[in-house]
């Protein structure tokens, strides 16, 4: 397997992104429940792209191995505070023998230490994690 690396999200990403939330959503919150359809998620996904955090493993030959997005935004309590809060974590099935998902935390828990004062990460029930 050729060498990963890390790179910022890019609107040519986007269809990729959405294919993989389909993906995820298959399996952590069954059918339906997280992914209301196409239209609805390019746009959200767009905004993160644009205006928060999403971050992608790929290979040297450039085929996209996953990817992390997060929101950072100021505290709802206190604007004060900048707090960055993982979305989605998610690594393609045929990479996760490797070390994509932990190079994208790493660089999850990089960016948010220089640019946020809070970070938070949730992991569901059940992750393989």
């Amino acid at each position: 397997m050729s060498r990963l690396r890390i790179r910022e999200g890019r609107e040519d990403d986007l269809e990729w992104l959405d294919e993989q939330l389909k993906e995820f959503n298959k399996y952590v919150a069954g059918n339906g429940r997280l992914y209301p359809g196409q239209e609805y998620c390019l746009k959200a996904l767009t905004i993160m792209v644009k205006n928060h955090f999403v971050r992608v493993a790929e290979t040297e030959e450039g085929q996209r191995a996953g990817f992390i997005s997060a929101f950072v935004a100021p505290h709802p309590y206190n604007p004060k505070i900048k707090i960055m809060s993982e979305q989605f974590w998610w690594v393609s099935p045929i990479y996760r023998k490797g070390r994509a998902g932990l190079m994208l935390m790493n660089e999850f828990i990089r960016w948010g230490k220089k640019n946020a004062d809070w970070l938070t990460f949730d992991l569901f029930h059940g992750s393989p994690v």
